[in-house]
């Protein structure tokens, strides 16, 4: 073969290593294990934030600090006995350091995939790490964290959509995640509040109603005052958010407390799913894993 031949076979491995696999990459890539592994991908990156902080941080910071930002409404939280875990916490601060087992699990920073064995060891002998589990998901809620064996899930970043069927369980053949029951549903932690976030706290309802009990003159006065009144209602059930009662699947696992001001309440039943954390506009609510 001469030099020009040589050349020429030379220039097209170039052109393959340069356009051919880039155009089999793009091919792949529009493809449905595509779509699955850009999500896994995604999912992996917003995971490596935890890693950054501390998961028990914020919870108690949000936990000491429930009380002073509105006093009037997590004691009628406490009072309620359905309240979040922040609004309870000052009550039983001195019985929770010795007694609770929660901390341990809180430093994992993560929960398993539903149907889990409850025995950590158990699953660990059980579970493959196959990652069948993390590709049926649809969602990409459940994946593989550095240093942490078989698939865990972090509803503060990807929220389980809890799935009829339950796609993840059909895919594990070694029954490291188990049926759950008809009427049972998994539990991943519960819904924490930080009242300091709550849009809910700082609706603008009480200084609209000093603004309507203003005292006033004459004829125009009780016309004003009327007014408004009726702004201030309209204005009231305008503001008022309820993102994560419209995002909760499981009835009466939240409400919003009645009185002036109308935070969440998280009941026990809550299942930790995560997915009053993704709508909730302020970021104001956060799972602590069970």
């Amino acid at each position: 073969m001469d030099a020009s031949g040589e050349a020429s076979m030379a220039m097209d491995r170039k052109d393959f290593f340069k356009t051919g696999l880039s155009e089999t990459a793009k091919s792949l890539y529009n493809t449905k294990i595509g779509g699955i592994v850009d999500r896994q991908l995604q999912s992996f990156a917003n995971l490596l934030a935890p890693f950054a902080e501390p998961a028990d941080a914020p919870a108690e910071k949000s936990s000491s600090e429930s009380g002073k930002a509105i006093e009037g409404a997590s004691t009628s939280a406490r009072a309620s006995g359905t309240a979040d875990a922040p609004a309870q916490a000052p009550a039983n601060k001195n019985e929770a350091a010795p007694t609770a087992p929660a901390p341990p699990r809180k430093k994992r920073g993560f929960a398993r995939p539903p149907g889990s064995v409850r025995d950590p060891e158990r699953f660990k002998q059980i579970c493959t790490e196959c990652g069948d589990c993390i590709i049926a998901c649809p969602y990409g809620a459940i994946l593989k964290a550095p240093g942490i064996y078989g698939p865990v899930m972090n509803p503060n970043l990807v929220a389980c959509a809890l799935c009829e069927d339950y796609p993840c369980i059909e895919a594990c053949d070694e029954r490291a995640l188990l049926p759950i029951p008809e009427g049972f549903l998994p539990k991943f932690g519960h819904a924490m509040l930080d009242p300091q976030l709550c849009r809910n706290v700082h609706t603008e309802s009480g200084r609209a109603k000093k603004k309507a009990t203003k005292k006033t003159s004459g004829k125009s006065a009780a016309l004003s005052k009327t007014s408004a009144a009726s702004k201030t209602k309209t204005s009231s059930q305008k503001k008022t958010c309820t993102a994560c009662v419209d995002a909760c699947p499981i009835p009466d696992a939240v409400a919003l407390l009645k009185g002036p001001v109308k935070i969440p309440a998280f009941a026990h039943h809550c299942t930790g799913c995560g997915l009053c954390v993704q709508d909730c506009p302020e970021s104001a609510i956060r799972i602590e894993y069970a």
